[in-house]
């Protein structure tokens, strides 16, 4: 009997490993797949040495006793991975994430119900975070930066638990960017150059009134669900593609949006509206 326990005991490893194993070599997450992986094997090589060990089980009875062991400590204290496995904290899609306002960023996240938890929130502008990030532990689910950045692409991430303690895995990498404001251009003056008494001087002409500009935050889904990277736009025919998500100033009136997301291409005209921020998604479909 106690035989059949511990075989089926070491048999159950082998679908669990894999199941570990297989959604990190399918998705590979910088944070977690060397440890992932390593704890997957761990859990095949702990499963085929209870296999050989119930074969003689009066000579190997210390392999057994040492597997009961590692299973005993792992209920009395959890991994290290699966205590970040647990304090890890989804991060909602990169658009509602952040919000760009003047050179100012919003960022926000889910926080599982744990409104008044600790989190430590990363950004700077190497996706690796190689180059040391600016950090910052904050309250809640949401913080909201007091300078502006300058004009450049940036990257950020978020964990649960202060800076300074253990706490959960990083999530995944949000990106946003940061674009220049481009100072109107003043028309130059058409009024001549004064002249003579007995010659008729041409009147000053109007200068044509500024035009009128709103912000316009794009960002795209496939399918209904959102798109983080990969699609580019073209507005009113300029071969300058645009990669969204991203926050435009945009003149009032009429443009000619083409927006392209692998091989899905989308044409149409969209109002911009004056003295507004909206928020507009390029809608992507597989099939009709």
């Amino acid at each position: 009997m106690f035989k059949n326990f511990v075989q089926i005991t070491a048999l159950f490893n082998f679908p669990i490993a894999l199941g570990i194993i297989f959604p990190e070599v399918m998705s590979p997450k910088a944070d977690t797949f060397v440890i992932t992986v390593v704890l997957g094997a761990f859990l095949m090589f702990m499963g085929a040495a209870l296999l050989w060990a119930v074969a003689d089980i009066r000579t190997r009875a210390p392999i057994i006793v040492w597997g009961g062991l590692v299973r005993m400590m792992g209920f009395m204290e959890r991994t290290d991975l699966e205590t970040a496995l647990e304090m890890l904290r989804s991060v909602v899609n990169p658009l509602e994430a952040e919000s760009v306002i003047d050179g100012q960023i919003e960022f926000g996240w889910d926080t599982a119900g744990e409104t008044q938890g600790i989190f430590t929130l990363q950004y700077g502008t190497d996706e690796s975070f190689a180059t040391p990030p600016t950090s910052v532990e904050v309250q809640g689910g949401s913080h909201r930066l007091d300078q502006a950045l300058p004009a450049q692409t940036y990257f950020w991430r978020v964990r649960s638990g202060p800076g300074n303690s253990r706490g959960g895995l990083w999530s995944k990498t949000g990106s946003f960017l940061i674009v220049e404001k481009v100072a109107p251009v003043a028309e130059p003056s058409t009024e001549t150059a004064s002249t003579p008494a007995s010659t008729p001087t041409t009147p000053p002409t109007t200068p044509p009134a500024e035009v009128q500009r709103s912000k316009v935050r794009f960002g795209a889904k496939l399918d209904g669900v959102y798109l983080p990277t990969g699609t580019v736009i073209y507005i009113d025919g300029s071969p300058n593609a645009i990669e969204i998500p991203n926050t435009l100033d945009l003149s009032v009136g009429a443009h000619h949006i083409k927006a392209r997301y692998n091989e899905f291409v989308e044409e149409y005209t969209i109002t911009v509206a004056a003295d507004s921020e909206t928020v507009h998604f390029v809608k992507f479909q597989t099939s009709e």
